[in-house]
């Protein structure tokens, strides 16, 4: 089966198909690490193929390389793979800003989404937008600029995103808070350990200014689904992974209600225009 293929025996709730000359997007991850935001990234990039969209991983988090081990750039015979997950060479700040202008060169031509991660790498990402106005950028080659910030129940997270969400390169209306239960004990409940943050006067003087927020569910047997070397789309298509596996049909009826609930998520925050 095709990564765009669907199975609709599998029950998969897929989002609405857009118009082929819808513009790519540009998704840029934010936040502190540790908060699931590489997750997320794979789940849209996922999204994207199963809508019959292009969207390539920019993986810059070499510490973990999450997305490049997903998405890898040449198969085993050591042919390239369209889409594979581009990866810089080292952590270096000069390399990684070369790495991001060459891959906004090619964007402005390929016309292909993109998904960043640098896995907590604002301060990367400050610095690049004080050499390019990324907003000109995009808004010059009908490109959507936007930013997600991944938040878990620690009000540090918070914090960080107040320090950082101001720049005036990204527009409210394309920036997205994601409360990601994912990173929680299972002891906690996720109705009320992001109290604390979304009953704040600034989360919410964020969202009267635009700025929309977007709740993931856990997925309880992520850390199975991971040893198994499966992907989210993996479980949702029945493939199996990189050990030749496919998941249990338990671990299936979890991801697909995971994806379901997340699809709501974001039709409920009005974001889906903006998703690669």
């Amino acid at each position: 089966m095709d990564l765009n293929d669907h199975d609709p025996e599998l029950g998969v709730e897929l989002a609405t198909h857009a118009s082929p000359a819808r513009p790519p997007v540009l998704f840029v991850r934010r936040g502190r690490g540790r908060t699931g935001g590489s997750t997320l990234c794979d789940w849209l990039i996922q999204r994207a193929r199963r809508n019959e969209r292009r969207a390539q991983a920019l993986d810059g988090d070499l510490r973990s390389c999450t997305l490049k081990t997903f998405y890898p750039a040449h198969d085993a015979d050591g042919i390239p793979v369209q889409d594979g997950a581009s990866v810089p060479v080292n952590e270096a700040l000069g390399t990684i800003r070369d790495w991001l202008m060459a891959e906004l060169n090619s964007m402005a031509e390929d016309r292909v989404s993109r998904v960043l991660d640098l896995g907590g790498g604002d301060r990367i990402v400050q610095e690049f937008v004080q050499d390019l106005d990324l907003a000109n950028f995009a808004e010059r080659f009908e490109i959507v600029l936007v930013q997600a910030f991944f938040l878990g129940p620690d009000e540090e997270d918070f914090r960080h995103v107040l320090a950082t969400i101001d720049d005036s390169q990204f527009d409210a209306r394309r920036t997205i808070l994601y409360l990601n239960s994912g990173v929680l004990r299972t002891s906690q409940d996720p109705a009320s350990v992001f109290l604390p943050v979304t009953q704040h006067q600034q989360f919410k003087e964020l969202e009267a200014a635009g700025i929309k927020a977007v709740s993931v569910p856990r997925i309880i047997c992520l850390d199975e689904m991971r040893a198994l070397g499966l992907s989210i789309n993996d479980v949702l298509t029945n493939r199996p992974g990189r050990n030749g596996r496919r998941a249990p049909p338990t671990m299936q009826i979890m991801v697909e209600d995971w994806n379901r609930k997340l699809e709501m998520q974001h039709r409920q925050a009005g974001v889906e225009d903006v998703l690669p």
